[in-house]
């Protein structure tokens, strides 16, 4: 009981003059304290919620730090190899060797992986496999029990034979055995006979000759070319030869060619074996020169070809400016030129070019031959056509420069 001032000094609440400490009209402080639960958790509660919430209340103003509750012992499930769980604590887990699957874990389902059991496996090839039941099974197998081994290998071995072949070049299905009882090769277990394996004692095959036709004889007595044992003629696998003859070209040209490709060329075949020396062309020639030896002429003559400055073994690149992409023909000889044969695409388009550009360099070259266009016109004709490296531009070129050539050689 105190005045209101002293009250006030203290730190108090005045309750007014004249009130009295009995009873005690004072609201009383919540006391608290730790409260245990069987987790081992602690909490701070009043003694009334630690008792409504199942704890133990361990008095007022005790603390959870530290903790003062009993910590209970955890455990789990447990797994071993075997594949059998039993609930024991991590610590007694690891001693036991086992794997342990965390606290509150269960046994009831087991959750332990359980091991593959396998055994031998045996086929009818007498191989063995160590394998699962069903696998074995799957696999068409005979499974021989857990844990067997294959080693030994405990499989029936099954007789196992082939081919064998006798110097006749017959072939019976025997033993390795039987086969050497026999005097025979054995080729080898599961050969067959069909078809026969065996050496034919008097082999034939295909003999081209150099012709193109084909017979079947023994490499004996193949004179030419022997394709081998066995080989057949039907189809016929001998090379044929190409057979050519004149193209005539609407402005009266003429070249060499075969038939197939004068025809591509827009040109008249005149029939395998002819030739352009004498031209049989007709044309007005587009007022090109009546002069100019044609390109067969200039390769059987090399001996004529001095007075133009050029000689056989002379390079294409000589005359000629090639692009990167036709640049391996620059290599070739000018007498290659006159005897390329042309093909398709534009390397067979450059080919036929090349070779009727270099008859008629030859030709504009020579001092006593009187062609209808110079040695420049041509060079700058076929380097342009060759630049751009497209078919129809070297046709056109070709037809060009090679109006002349074959049509009258004064040099015969």
């Amino acid at each position: 009981v105190l005045t209101a001032d002293d009250c006030a000094n203290e730190g108090g609440e005045y309750q007014g003059d004249d009130t009295s400490c009995d009873p005690n009209p004072c609201p009383q402080p919540v006391l608290d304290g730790a409260c245990c639960f069987e987790s081992g958790e602690c909490v701070v509660l009043t003694t009334e919620d630690c008792a409504n919430e199942g704890g133990d209340y361990q008095g007022d103003d005790t603390s959870c730090d530290p903790n003062p509750c009993p910590q209970p012992v955890l455990d789990g499930a447990c797994c071993f190899e075997s594949g059998e769980c039993a609930v024991l604590t991590a610590d007694d887990c690891a001693t036991e060797g086992g794997e342990y699957q965390g606290d509150d874990t269960s046994c009831d389902p087991n959750p332990c992986p359980q091991p593959v059991v396998d055994g031998a496996c045996c086929f009818d090839s007498g191989e063995c496999k160590t394998l699962t039941a069903d696998d074995c099974a799957t696999e068409g197998g005979d499974y021989l029990g857990d844990d067997t081994v294959c080693d030994p290998n405990p499989c029936p071995q099954p007789v196992l034979d082939g081919a064998c072949c006798f110097e006749s070049g017959e072939c019976v299905v025997l033993t390795a055995d039987d086969c050497a009882t026999e005097g025979g090769e054995y080729q080898g277990d599961k050969t067959v006979c069909d078809p026969n394996p065996c050496p034919d004692p008097n082999p034939a095959g295909a003999c081209c000759t150099a012709d193109g036709r084909c017979f079947i004889v023994s490499f004996i007595a193949c004179a030419e070319t022997y394709h081998g044992d066995g080989s057949d003629c039907d189809p016929n696998p001998c090379p044929q030869p190409t057979i050519e003859g004149a193209c005539c070209f609407g402005d009266g040209a003429c070249e060499v060619l075969s038939r197939p490709t004068c025809e591509v060329e827009n040109g008249s075949y005149q029939g395998d074996e002819t030739t352009c020396d004498p031209n049989p062309c007709s044309g007005d020639g587009g007022g090109a020169a009546t002069q100019g030896c044609g390109q067969g002429w200039w390769k059987n003559h090399t001996d004529a070809w001095g007075p133009s400055g050029y000689g056989p073994n002379d390079s294409v690149s000589r005359i000629f400016s090639l692009p990167d992409a036709l640049s391996d023909f620059g290599d070739d000889s000018l007498l290659t030129a006159l005897r390329y044969g042309g093909g398709s695409g534009t390397n067979g388009g450059a080919k036929l070019l090349l070779r009727t550009a270099t008859t008629a360099a030859l030709n504009a070259a020579h001092p006593d031959v009187n062609y209808g266009l110079s040695l420049d016109e041509i060079v700058s004709i076929v380097n342009d056509a060759l630049a751009s490296e497209d078919r129809r531009t070297m046709q056109d070129a070709r037809q060009r420069v090679g109006e002349s050539n074959g049509g009258g050689c004064p040099l015969e």
